[in-house]
């Protein structure tokens, strides 16, 4: 049976009491990997002090290393991990219905938040064609409409069953068109398209289609007004200047009260 060895506890303990005496005594805070080491330290050579068994492995990148040095830089690795600051990311937050007036002079209006059904579709128009008929852009809304939705339902991952989902669409606006059809026949499209992705990840599509939320925003600069369609991981244009989209919080999606539609967004970094 494997014995407790003192001088490694000993030393353990030495590591232990320099972080806290540093700390709580002389006011002194180590740089993260610093402090990393000595918490790594410390902890490995009372651990291995009190069972020194040196049977741990581990790979990192391609350095194999086993005992002690396994244990010490695993240890090392996650304790400098988290001790390291990120950058706080500042946004810019629109509010639902409210204006943001930008350093260049334009504004930006948030018009509406919104997420796809995956059995009601006609309901979800309505709300994009009700956003794209603000300030008169009823002679584009047709055009509008059918180039939001099929970014939507390309970025959604629709695949081969876009054409289907584009022509749903357009069937909505025909005077005879049959709003109960139509969502019926969408969510046969919506499972058909989870078929697609596999078994594994057909749950995961429901919910992305139900979940995922997109915006519609008003854009004056000057003489220019346009309506732009926000979504995940596309960066937002206002007068030739790109905008990361931070946060799309859609209300409808949680049930947490009184909370406002909002986005929030930052000037892209510079490449």
């Amino acid at each position: 049976m494997a014995r407790p060895n003192w001088a490694l506890l000993m030393l353990g303990f030495v590591f232990a009491v320099i972080l806290v005496f540093s700390y709580f005594v002389q006011k002194i805070i180590y740089p993260a990997p610093i402090q990393a080491l000595l918490i790594a330290g410390a902890m490995v050579l009372l651990l291995f002090g009190m069972y020194p068994v040196p049977a741990m492995k581990g790979k990192f990148g391609r350095l194999s290393v086993a005992g002690p040095a396994a244990l010490g830089l695993f240890i090392f690795l996650f304790v400098w991990k988290s001790l390291q600051v990120s950058t706080p990311q500042h946004g810019l937050i629109v509010l639902q219905d409210s204006t943001l007036r930008l350093a260049d002079g334009s504004t930006l209006k948030l018009i509406d938040v919104d997420t796809f059904s995956d059995t009601n579709l006609t309901s979800t128009l309505d709300a994009l064609k009700n956003s794209i008929q603000i300030d008169g852009y009823v002679d584009n809304e047709k055009k509008l409409q059918k180039k939001f939705f099929s970014e939507l339902i390309s970025s959604l991952g629709f695949g081969g069953s876009q054409t289907a989902a584009v022509a749903l669409m357009e069937s909505y606006d025909s005077p005879t068109s049959n709003l109960d059809n139509i969502n019926n026949n969408w969510g046969e499209l919506v499972e058909q398209a989870s078929n697609i992705v596999g078994d594994n990840n057909r749950i995961n599509f429901k919910k992305r289609v139900r979940r995922e939320p997109f915006a519609i925003v008003q854009i004056r600069h000057g003489d220019t007004n346009e309506l732009q369609l926000v979504r995940p991981g596309k960066p937002l244009v206002i007068n030739g200047e790109k905008y990361d989209v931070l946060v799309i919080a859609n209300p409808s999606l949680t049930v947490v009260r009184y909370i406002k539609e909002a986005i929030v967004i930052k000037p892209s970094d510079p490449q």
